[in-house]
């Protein structure tokens, strides 16, 4: 169990997008019924919405579902196939 220092400790990683904290813990926010990684950059939840989890697992043990902003489900250097055909697009011809 979590204590309420703690919860407060990723409260503020969340708010701050502490890239430290990553991997750390996750957040579901209960509004949503959403979890996410502590740097999501979507809007952040007021800390009463919050409830907060060791790993993943937990998260989805609880209902949430995965953010489709941060996907907290897949590692988080990985970088879309999109993405890198975009990086790669730009690299081959940054004059367009």
């Amino acid at each position: 169990m979590l204590t309420q220092t703690t919860k407060q400790e990723f409260y503020q990683a969340l708010l701050t997008k502490n890239v430290h904290y990553e991997g750390l813990f996750f957040v579901g926010v209960k509004r949503t019924g959403v979890f996410c990684r502590p740097t999501c950059p979507a809007r952040k939840p007021r800390f009463m919405n919050c409830e907060f989890y060791k790993t993943a697992r937990e998260a989805l043990l609880a209902a949430y579902r995965p953010c489709l902003r941060c996907r907290p489900l897949s590692h988080p250097n990985q970088v879309s196939e999109l993405v890198r055909s975009l990086v790669e697009a730009i690299e081959e011809n940054p004059e367009k």
